[in-house]
């Protein structure tokens, strides 16, 4: 290998080192601005404890990968309260349900109680389509 072979590498080994000093000092700070960026989402994320808040901390937030997050964990959030607010319904339905199903029994005992007396006193009772006693008439054959 010749002189001048060895200066030409040992100048191409100087400008790649000189070049990765660059690129780890742009890393480093590339590093640093990222780090500055989780510790904005952070801040963003302690802020915003409600949904309208968080679409104007999004609004804030610098880079796609911050708005992601953010945009994960608000929705997370939504479908909570969205789960809970229908289960609750759900709920009063069935205590609904279960209360005109408690009346409806109610009124039909009394109802059949009603028509026993009815009956007992002589009086034959007048039925709709469903069979329930809409009134009475007396029965001579007692």
């Amino acid at each position: 290998m010749a002189h001048a072979d060895r200066v030409r590498l040992n100048e191409e080994i100087k400008a790649r080192k000189k070049r990765l000093r660059v690129l780890r000092a742009e890393m480093q700070q590339d590093g640093a601005a990222l780090e500055q960026l989780k510790r904005e989402v952070a801040e963003f994320e302690r802020q915003c404890g409600r949904i309208e808040k968080a679409k104007r901390c999004r609004v804030a937030m610098t880079t796609v990968a911050a708005t992601a997050a953010a945009l994960c964990r608000v929705d997370m959030a939504a479908t909570d309260q969205v789960d809970t607010r229908a289960e609750m319904v759900t709920q009063s339905d069935e205590q609904i349900a279960a209360l005109d199903l408690k009346i409806r029994q109610l009124q039909d005992s009394y109802i059949d109680h009603a028509a026993y007396r009815w009956c007992v006193l002589g009086f034959v009772p007048i039925v709709d389509a469903r069979w329930k006693p809409v009134a009475y008439s007396h029965s001579d054959s007692t």
